[in-house]
């Protein structure tokens, strides 16, 4: 009688399997990443190329582009845009012109409180937590300029004409497609208060002048929220080309108690009357930011962009001769 002998693998067979299987993984993972991180990275395009879409549209119903912020807290560039991103239910809803309606008002919170994907980068992790009402943070900023947050409007407390001036470190504001309107409700109530500027003012040209760009949601701990890229919010909703993208000096915001410091998170520090509100763009992407011009192009600036490149983009109307990268 012939037995047939039945094959097996060895233990060594099986080890060396199982080892090169994690080796197939190992390598496999990276590009599985790389892959998603590609397509999260042309969604966040996609998302830039439509605000800035929603922002031609509305320039031509009003003739300029809508204000940056309303003091700190009576409605932002992004409640003003909804209704051009598919959005008009929750424009409609949104409360303008009245003192106790702010952003975190009773009645603006059935606006606030939504995450709108079109204003979220998938690269970044969304944040909705308890403090703050749930209010939430998205991840595109508007171009405030080359110098501060408050200037020129609010530099050593005065409302300033918008006129060359040296103000930040010695820097020549070079104008801005949008600004903060006044501090409190009753100062941008005042005739001419609002500053809002139409295409026709950029004269360093449209595909030469930065209009958004991305910015990373600022995390919560056990006691507060950081209020970075909290876009209801006129502190939140902007960004300045002071610093470079994703700049290792930390983002400036108007008290220590507005930052969070956790890991992967930016540095961040309080104002003082040496330094400013100053916000950079920053992303989760590898090497740089994505930022829509004014022309409505989209576009990948590398962190290592040359200062002064950089901060001429951010004028309307520097009159530096620059190249876009």
């Amino acid at each position: 009688m012939i037995r047939l002998r039945r094959s097996a693998f060895t233990l060594v067979e099986l080890l060396v399997v199982i080892a090169i299987i994690g080796v197939l993984v190992g390598l496999l993972l990276p590009a599985v990443q790389s892959a998603r991180e590609a397509a999260r990275r042309m969604q966040c395009s996609n998302n830039l190329k439509q605000i800035g879409l929603a922002m031609h549209l509305y320039h031509d119903a009003y003739r300029t582009l809508p204000v940056g912020a309303w003091g700190c807290c009576w409605g932002t560039w992004q409640a003003s845009v909804l209704g051009f991103v598919e959005q008009r239910a929750l424009g409609d809803m949104y409360i303008w012109g009245v003192d106790a309606e702010r952003y975190g008002g009773t009645l603006n919170l059935r606006v606030t409180t939504k995450r709108l994907p079109t204003f979220t980068c998938p690269s970044d992790t969304p944040w909705t937590g308890t403090r703050n009402s749930g209010i939430t943070s998205h991840n595109y900023l508007a171009n405030f300029g080359n110098t501060g947050y408050l200037w020129p409007t609010e530099a050593n407390g005065q409302n300033i004409e918008r006129v060359v001036i040296n103000n930040m470190f010695g820097l020549v504001y070079g104008g801005a497609p949008f600004e903060r309107t006044g501090h409190s409700f009753v100062s941008f109530q005042r005739p001419g208060a609002a500053r809002a500027y139409a295409f026709g003012t950029f004269t360093d040209g449209l595909s030469n002048t930065l209009m958004l760009s991305e910015g990373i949601q600022g995390p919560e701990d056990a006691t507060r929220r950081d209020l970075r890229s909290f876009s209801w919010f006129g502190n939140g909703s902007n960004f300045n080309t002071y610093l470079t993208p994703n700049s290792s000096q930390p983002d400036v915001m108007a008290d220590a108690g507005q930052c969070v410091t956790a890991p992967n998170v930016p540095p961040c520090t309080g104002s003082t009357s040496a330094r400013p509100i100053t916000f950079a763009a920053r992303s989760r992407h590898t090497g740089g930011v994505q930022a829509a011009m004014a022309d409505g192009s989209v576009s990948f600036f590398s962190n290592n962009i040359d200062w002064a490149t950089w901060q001429a983009l951010g004028t309307t109307r520097g009159g530096e001769v620059v190249n876009v990268p």
